[in-house]
């Protein structure tokens, strides 16, 4: 009689074991499928989850997207690469020459138009960079809610470091423009030669119409505005 219930006991201990065994491996979940997408050379070669991309026929061209709603375009255009790896990000290639545009932080944009040996990077969140008509020259949008673009030049360094910085350059070549403070802005067109460098939280630096200045603006606030200056350096 002592038997029963022990073997009873165990019998409902096994049974129960086998159900929890059993919901165990019932509930698990299910793996989305990551938000990637590749193309190179006219052709999607994986895509998978909401990232898109496409890449012109033309030898060399790599489009890459990689997070949540990311696309990364690289129309006609040779030798070129679009590469979208933040959230929301966007990077765009049009009738470019070895050229790239990289979007990294969420939210952000980098796209380059005909142009050459020129590369634009946003790795800010929310930031831009672009770069239109230029040729071996580099935007580089890394504070977050930055903007950076030249245009109509060679040989020109764009760089929006600060948050909300703004950073432009172009219609003309050897520009150096940077704005490093928060809230900063940097400007140099129509002039060649030229360096720009707003510093200062708050700070401005504008220049149009001349060649060979440096302008530097260091102190919070402040800020420096010339059109058809001559050379020299300028500063507050």
């Amino acid at each position: 009689m002592a038997v029963g219930p022990r073997l009873a006991i165990t019998a409902v201990a096994a049974g129960s074991a086998a159900v929890c065994g059993t919901l165990a491996l019932g509930v698990a979940p299910a793996l989305a499928a990551p938000d990637i997408c590749v193309a190179t050379n006219g052709a999607v070669r994986h895509q998978s989850g909401t990232a898109e991309c496409s890449a012109h026929e033309y030898a060399g061209n790599v489009a890459i997207a990689k997070g949540a709603d990311s696309s990364a375009v690289v129309g006609p255009a040779v030798r070129s690469r679009a590469m979208a790896l933040g959230d929301g990000s966007a990077a765009w290639v049009d009738h470019g020459i070895d050229t790239t545009a990289r979007a990294t932080g969420t939210d952000s944009n980098a796209f380059v138009f005909d142009s050459e040996n020129s590369t634009a990077i946003a790795s800010g969140d929310n930031a831009s960079a672009v770069i239109q008509n230029g040729s071996n020259s580099t935007a580089v949008a890394s504070g977050d809610n930055s903007y950076a673009t030249t245009g109509y030049g060679s040989n020109n360094l764009i760089v929006a470091s600060g948050y909300g910085s703004t950073a432009q350059g172009g219609e003309g070549d050897n520009h150096t423009v940077i704005a490093s403070g928060d809230d900063s802005s940097a400007l140099s067109y129509y002039g060649n030669d030229q360096i720009v460098i707003a510093s200062g939280d708050g700070s401005t630096a504008w220049t149009a119409y001349g060649s060979g200045q440096t302008l530097l603006a260091t102190t919070d606030g402040c800020t420096i505005d010339l059109e058809h200056q001559p050379a020299g350096v300028y500063t507050c």
